[in-house]
């Protein structure tokens, strides 16, 4: 359905998909799609189902016995460090999440301590 308004939206979403603002993929009004790449689309997706850190972009190393973070952009995997507190990792995250996605970014909740 999605692709329908962005069809009719013509040339802002011309060689682009439609990405949902607010992350409800049923909630296709036209204010709440915008034009993105695949790679701002990625950045603005949420948990996966077999995520088991809590955080997006962060898992555990057993390598490293740490956590790990990273981030990937154009189909590519970026290692962001490794760190002993996961809440670390997910500031991590975080910030190069601003960096690639801007205002696409879908951010972790980190608690300030």
């Amino acid at each position: 359905m999605h692709d329908v308004v962005a069809k009719r939206a013509g040339k802002r979403f011309k060689g682009k998909i439609a990405d949902h603002r607010n992350e409800k993929k049923l909630d296709n009004r036209r204010s709440n799609l915008r034009a993105a790449t695949t790679s701002q689309n990625r950045g603005n997706e949420g948990l996966r189902r077999n995520n088991t850190s809590g955080y997006k972009g962060v898992c555990w190393s057993k390598f490293a016995n740490k956590w790990v973070a990273y981030i990937k952009v154009n189909y590519k995997r970026y290692h962001l460090g490794y760190f002993k507190r996961k809440t670390d990792a997910a500031k991590a995250y975080n910030k190069a999440a601003r960096k690639y996605f801007g205002r696409f970014a879908k951010l972790n909740k980190v608690k300030a301590k």
